[in-house]
This record gives structure tokens, sequence and C-alpha cells, in this order.
């Protein structure tokens, strides 16, 4: 039987059971761009994103993730997604509803864009199928010096 999926407002609560389960891929990125460790990655993306939503699968949160803000460029938004290990079991059914929360980032932000460790290759594909671009330059970035790739979309107007 399928979990019910339910997309909610993120609270603070939610993140706790996100980090201990935080997926390996996740973890090492986290690790990579900042040293964070998985709650102090998901604190910061929490403090600095004023939308920010919880997947819950049969209730428990396996999924965080938020668009965060630049000081002084209000059309830029900065997407950011970390997930539990729980989250392999409904990532299809995410599939299915995904790009409309994509959708909904950029009726606030005209530009999104971050940067995704190139070993995250699962993130990697599921940017891909949100419509974003990733760059296949990678760029030099964290206290380690990692290699990330830059992902970006445009929101379209006139179309």
């Amino acid at each position: 039987m399928a979990a019910e999926l339910q997309v909610v407002e993120a609270q603070l609560a939610h993140l706790p059971p996100v980090a201990k389960y935080m997926r390996i891929c996740d973890q090492r990125e986290v690790w990579a761009a900042a040293h964070a460790t998985p709650m102090q990655a998901l604190l910061e993306g929490y403090d600095n994103s004023p939308q920010r939503w919880t997947l819950l699968a049969d209730g428990l949160p396996v999924m965080v993730a938020g668009v965060a803000e630049v000081p002084g460029r209000p059309d830029f938004g900065v997407p950011w997604a970390l997930a539990s290990v729980g989250f392999y079991d409904v990532s299809r059914g995410f599939l299915r509803r995904c790009r409309a929360y994509v959708a909904e980032m950029q009726r606030r932000y005209r530009y999104l864009e971050n940067l995704v460790d190139v070993r995250n290759e699962d993130s990697i594909r599921w940017l891909v199928w949100c419509g974003f671009t990733v760059a296949r330059t990678p760029v030099t970035f964290g206290p380690e010096g990692r290699s990330f790739f830059r992902f970006h979309k445009l929101r379209c107007e006139g179309v």
C-alpha cells in the first residue's frame, strides 16, 4: 500500500527526524558545502527561507525544502531540499507533484539558482526533472574545495 503523501508548511519540529535519518548523499553535500551537520544545514535553510515546505509520508517528515532569499536581490531565490532515507520509498509519488512547487517558487522569484555537489546524482536527476538547467562545468566551492555544479531556472514571462 502506498504511503499517504502530504506537503505542509515546514515547522521546526519537522527538522530533527529528517536530520537524524538524512540521506548519505545530502549529508555529504552539506558537509562539503559548509562543514555543516544535517541539523545545522536544515536550520540554516529554515531560518533563511520565507517559503518552506515539508513532505510528510504517512504523517512522518521525509523531506524539508524551501527557497532562501538573497539580501538586496528580491527577484533571486536559492532553492534547497534535504531528505531522509524515508524519501526513497515515496520519491515516485513526490515526482508527480514537485514541479508545482518549483512553479510556486517562481511566482515569487524570477531567478532560482544554487549549487549541487557533483557526487549527488539523485539530486541532479531530480533538478533536471523539475526543469532546472544544471551546468556540467564544475565550480570549486566549500571549505575543502569540492566540485559543485551550478543549477538555475529563469521564470519565462510573456510567453
